[in-house]
């Protein structure tokens, strides 16, 4: 086999006809078991959180129940919950949730498009 034909082989995808199918994770089951978790300390559960992208943690904030959001919020800081909170479509809902100083901190951190 030439090196032409080699890279025709690995670049063929699986199955003839066939595509691959890439499921997304279910990051709401997996948030929901950090946040949970009492075996992780508090360092653990940081750790775990900063490998989700803002974007991914905004569109579970529903699936969250209002105790595993709070959590959620007081393990991030301040930016990071700032960051989350500009993905979504509106906030309000879950600014109440943080408190009149914290919500006014989070909105102050917002670009000013993210926080009308």
């Amino acid at each position: 086999m030439n090196n032409d034909e080699e890279f025709r082989s690995e670049m063929a995808p699986p199955g003839e006809g066939q595509a691959e199918v890439f499921e997304r994770p279910d990051y709401a089951a997996q948030l929901s078991h950090i946040l949970r978790d009492q075996s992780l300390t508090r360092s653990e559960k940081k750790s775990l959180l900063a490998d989700y992208h803002a974007n991914d943690l905004a569109d579970v904030l529903q699936e969250l129940t209002p105790e595993e959001r709070r959590r959620l919020y007081a393990l991030l800081d301040q930016d990071s919950v700032s960051e989350i909170f500009s993905y979504l479509e509106d906030s309000s809902e879950y600014l109440k949730e943080l408190g009149v100083e914290a919500a006014a901190d989070v909105l102050e951190n917002m670009d000013a498009d993210d926080a009308a």
